[in-house]
């Protein structure tokens, strides 16, 4: 609580102007004239003009601010900081720049990415780039444990509501799912960001670079492992594919890249379908037509919740590889 020292002047009312008189009086509308004004007339100028200051500032007092006339510009500055706010961001905002994949072990969040937390309390902004680290532990790197090789890892902004700090923080926890981050200490707002990144083998993490529409693209996709999820597919009734190595389960749309290849003079009709769906044909993909022929194609394919689908070939079997070029994040609010 704060205090004011801007006080209501004559605030028991006395030997003071009516409100009628005060309205139709020469001297409120012609100024006061030389002479000896009313002070009836003054009392209520006076009790006018002091009211409503002492209400703005006791308003200020209110708002933790300590109210003085002996500072003009400290009392600037505070109406502005009450009065004059920037409007909340909406529940589930999340925008400014994209995260940027920065080395094998390193993700860089830039400054101005802005988000809601997610109990829709606070507004979170970057003041400065935050890169995060599968090295480290705490802000700026791991909720908790060491690096693991061949993990999904989610990403996090975090705030201290005590002093606004935020920061970013990763983990193997998808809380869209299920289950909570560890906090580091003196945190205690956060929100889940739309990205996943995997690592292989050795611990790297598989380059990539996002679009603002919730695309992730993988930067060295190609028809070999791990992007690669179908090799010289020839089934004729449909066959699942799992994708979960190369797509998050916060995706359930994937953008796969295909050939098509005739292995005979017949043509062929791929289909594709999400797997559980009870659709008989399915979508069709791609045709594959005259021997020797190859087709090449990109397409987004729905997946389930485990991130699978399923595809085949018409009557005529003929060949495809599949691999994923990249996914959109849609299970994040």
């Amino acid at each position: 609580m704060g205090s004011s020292n801007f006080k209501q002047f004559n605030p028991n009312a006395l030997n003071m102007t009516n409100d009628t008189d005060y309205n139709s009086s020469s001297y409120r509308l012609n100024g006061v004239v030389p002479g000896q004004a009313p002070s009836a007339l003054h009392n209520k100028l006076f009790y006018q003009v002091s009211t409503m200051v002492s209400a703005i500032g006791q308003v200020l007092a209110d708002a933790g601010k300590t109210v003085t006339d002996a500072n003009l510009t400290s009392l600037i500055a505070d109406l502005k900081d009450v009065f004059i706010q920037v409007p909340a961001f909406p529940k589930g905002y999340l925008g400014g720049p994209v995260p940027v994949y920065t080395s094998p072990s390193t993700v860089t969040f830039k400054a101005g990415m802005r988000a809601r937390d997610i109990l829709n309390a606070a507004d979170m902004e970057l003041a400065s780039d935050v890169p995060v680290s599968l090295a480290s532990s705490g802000a700026g790197g791991l909720d908790s444990g060491a690096e693991a090789a061949n993990t999904w890892y989610y990403f996090y902004m975090i705030r201290k509501s005590g002093d606004g700090t935020t920061s970013v923080i990763a983990s193997t926890i998808n809380e869209a799912a299920a289950g909570n981050i560890f906090l580091p200490v003196g945190y205690d707002q956060k929100r889940q960001l739309r990205l996943a990144v995997r690592n292989n083998a050795s611990s790297d993490i598989l380059p990539f670079f996002c679009t603002g529409d919730g695309w992730v693209w993988y930067r060295d996709s190609e028809f070999t492992s791990p992007y690669s999820v179908v090799t010289t597919g020839t089934a004729t009734s449909f066959t699942t594919v799992g994708c979960g190595g190369i797509i998050p389960p916060i995706s359930r749309l994937g953008q796969l890249d295909y050939l098509t290849q005739v292995s005979s003079s017949s043509n062929g009709i791929l289909y594709v379908r999400m797997t559980g769906s009870s659709a008989t044909n399915g979508r069709p993909l791609a045709q594959a037509a005259n021997a020797e022929w190859i087709q090449a194609g990109s397409a987004p394919i729905v997946l389930n919740a485990s991130q699978q689908f399923d595809y085949k070939w018409g009557s005529n079997a003929q060949s495809i590889n599949m691999s994923v070029a990249g996914y959109k994040v849609t299970e994040v609010a």
